[in-house]
């Protein structure tokens, strides 16, 4: 546009075209409307309109730069200029976009609803879930039971460590025999004493220590205060030879004593 086309605003004194209504500047209304300008009357060769911003309220042409509206006063944004009718299939691409974005929102939010409030959609995740409380369920009481055994078997061995072993005593037990060897004849018989001190009359056990020695049996117990004489009766057997009788404490079996056993002619 030249600039001997352009008229002052009465108040702010800009310049403004002479159609305008309303001052680019200030907004200030003008007195009279203005004969259409070169910019509006230019149209391409298939009747439609240059490509220039209009105003999104009267879609009137906008001035570079202007503040407000030539044709209603409104006051201009860039972001609300509005796209240009040169280019259509652009501006209904955008609004295509605009209205779809609500419309897939929607259809997708229905979409994860139908899924969530549909108990069949996911059988395998239910199945397994419940499989696994059902296979808890079952272990509890195998679990205690396993527990229960367990403090059994730690009390049971608590105790048999503690209890104190009855094979043996805290006492000094003493064995003497009267005679620590003696010479008798085949298939003839005699007595052995040991004397016994600090068992409390919990007696002897007999033994032979060879084969073919013999035999000896518990012949009864003489008590004389604290001591105990043990008695037995010994066989001898036919084999000549040398054998020995042992006497073991049943109060403490560590505590024994041998006699020496000639068996002659």
């Amino acid at each position: 546009m030249s600039p001997q086309n352009l008229a002052p605003c009465n108040v702010c004194k800009s310049s403004v075209a002479p159609d305008a209504l309303f001052c680019t500047t200030c907004g200030t209304r003008l007195p009279e409307p203005q004969p259409a300008t070169e910019t509006q009357a230019v149209v391409d060769e298939k009747g439609k309109p240059p490509d220039v911003p209009r105003c999104i309220k009267c879609n009137a042409v906008l001035e570079s730069q202007a503040l407000f509206c030539t044709g209603c006063g409104a006051r201009v944004n860039a972001a609300e200029l509005a796209v240009p009718d040169t280019v259509p299939s652009e501006r209904a691409a955008v609004i295509s976009q605009s209205a779809a974005a609500p419309a897939m929102a929607a259809t997708n939010s229905a979409s994860a609803g139908s899924a969530s409030a549909d108990p069949a959609a996911q059988p395998e995740a239910t199945d397994i879930s419940t499989g696994l409380g059902q296979s808890s369920s079952a272990l509890k009481p195998g679990i205690f039971v396993v527990i229960a055994l367990v403090l059994i078997v730690s009390v049971a061995a608590v105790m048999l460590w503690m209890r104190p072993s009855a094979a043996k005593s805290n006492h000094v037990i003493i064995l003497a025999p009267q005679s620590t060897s003696f010479t008798v004849e085949p298939n003839s018989s005699t007595q052995v004493t040991v004397s016994v001190q600090g068992d409390g009359g919990a007696g002897l056990s007999w033994k032979i220590a060879e084969t073919y020695g013999g035999t000896v049996q518990p012949a009864g117990v003489t008590v004389r205060g604290s001591q105990f004489l043990y008695h037995a009766a010994y066989h001898a057997g036919g084999t000549p030879g040398d054998y020995h009788i042992v006497a073991s404490s049943a109060a403490n079996p560590d505590s024994r004593v041998t006699i020496l056993v000639h068996v002659e002619r």
